[in-house]
């Protein structure tokens, strides 16, 4: 899966001052229009820095937000298609295919960032019933609340509208949902369950190994190879947990590892496309696709710090509403797509092209426009897709 909140007036005010140091840097954000020094992801908060803290440390918190926006946009688009293929559109299978290599570890990497960044990994162990606490409520009860609004919302579309997935029975979805996981109604969701599991589990590992984290992150390597089980989304677990440790080595790490990734991302970006060729090409793609998730992490995060993309305010906006878009994208994917099949007979061959877009807004703005019309209206909800 990495959102941020809205500071209050007092934390603006302290900031402002702050910032009155650094006009080159006031300048820049006044242009953005955007306030970066300062924000609270889904996985903890990631604390102020100091006053003295360098102009170019403040700016990459900026890099994050973009990076999430980019990721987010890469989540949607492969979530068009989720189970029966459209016939004659092998071109989005295969980009499809692509993008699956790579935008679920790049989120994962970006919340390990973030986690790590905040100082999470040791600051849990302080009182960890309390910080367990919080990160069930940030991200299991959103997971529990739109797993059951997904496999109810399901049950009853089916009578109206076409429906991909459609559990057989409520008990049998909600069996699928926390257990024979490959099964789901609400695949989608999975992303936020995994990151609970590490979110509890790494503090508790790097404190079993003294905070350091090249045990932790050997461990995470040796899980990425193991066949894990599709039952509580062990299979996820297993896979995807090294790709969170290399954000956390990153985040606790982050003048030097930045500037190592702004040297050197020209050339994973090229390490990273040719694994994506090979893998388009069906040219051993079993290795291809395990370089190319790894590649992705400092190619991508070198792009959107790059002169390319470090000015894009549309990645910016984005990534600073991706738990939203995230929790919400299948939904309108879904309902969309069954109001256009009520009126196209199918989505194969060129009518493919007219739902393509189409999901693709749907997913991306449908999210959107239910949080700032609907959800940041109510406090608690507000806090909950933030």
């Amino acid at each position: 899966m990495n959102i941020c909140l809205i500071e209050t007036p007092e934390h603006q005010t302290a900031l402002r001052k702050s910032a009155a140091a650094f006009g080159n840097f006031c300048s820049m954000s006044e242009h953005q229009g955007v306030d970066v020094s300062y924000f609270r992801p889904d996985v903890g908060e990631i604390r102020r820095p100091s006053e003295n803290v360098a102009r170019a440390e403040r700016h990459r918190l900026l890099d994050i937000d973009r990076a999430k926006g980019l990721a987010i946009l890469l989540v949607v688009f492969g979530h068009i298609v989720a189970r029966q293929p459209p016939l004659g559109n092998d071109w989005y299978m295969k980009l499809q295919g692509a993008i699956y290599v790579f935008h679920m570890p790049f989120f994962m990497y970006l919340s390990g960032v973030v986690f790590g960044y905040g100082g999470n990994a040791t600051q849990a162990q302080a009182g960890f019933g309390g910080y367990l606490a919080k990160r069930a409520e940030r991200l299991l009860i959103p997971f529990v609340a739109i797993g059951l609004a997904v496999l109810i919302g399901k049950m009853v579309a089916s009578h109206f509208l076409f429906v991909d997935n459609n559990p057989e029975s409520l008990l049998g979805g909600l069996k699928a949902l926390v257990w024979n996981t490959d099964r789901s109604p609400a695949t989608s969701i999975w992303f936020i369950f995994v990151l609970f599991c590490y979110c509890a589990l790494t503090p508790v590992a790097l404190r079993l190994t003294r905070n350091l984290l090249w045990p932790v992150l050997l461990f995470s390597i040796g899980l990425y190879f193991v066949d894990g089980p599709p039952l509580v989304y062990l299979d996820r677990i297993t896979f995807f947990y090294g790709f969170f440790v290399a954000g956390i080595l990153v985040g606790q790490n982050f003048p030097a590892m930045s500037a190592l990734i702004d040297r050197t991302y020209p050339i994973f970006c090229a390490l990273f496309a040719a694994s994506l060729a090979l893998v388009l090409l069906d040219k051993y793609s079993e290795v291809a696709a395990a370089c190319g998730g790894f590649f992705a992490l400092p190619a991508l995060h070198g792009l959107v710090r790059s002169n390319i993309l470090n000015g894009s305010k549309t990645l910016l906006w984005l990534g600073q509403m991706p738990f939203a878009i995230y929790l919400f994208n299948t939904l309108f994917i879904g309902l969309a797509k069954g109001v256009l099949l009520a009126g196209l007979s199918s989505w194969d061959g060129r009518n493919f092209l007219i739902f393509c877009p189409a999901l693709m807004a749907a997913g991306l703005f449908g999210p959107i426009i239910l949080k700032l019309a609907a959800l940041d209206r109510v406090p608690m909800l507000r806090k909950l897709t933030d």
